[in-house]
């Protein structure tokens, strides 16, 4: 897993225990925003490990 992806992950984790310490929840923009940036980050993270274990030539 790439550091980035790791990061976000942890940020996305940190918030949502931070908030629901706090008894808030996301807004649905927030949570869209953090899935589609996950998403991102897990498909080019993917590739990556395909590339790299030569799965694709």
């Amino acid at each position: 897993m790439n550091l980035e992806l790791r990061n976000s992950i942890e940020q996305f984790l940190q918030r949502a225990s931070q908030n629901s310490l706090a008894g808030e929840r996301n807004s649905y923009e927030e949570a869209e925003a953090i899935n589609t940036k996950l998403d991102g980050l897990i498909s080019s993270w993917y590739i990556n490990e395909l590339f790299d274990k030569a799965i694709i030539p």
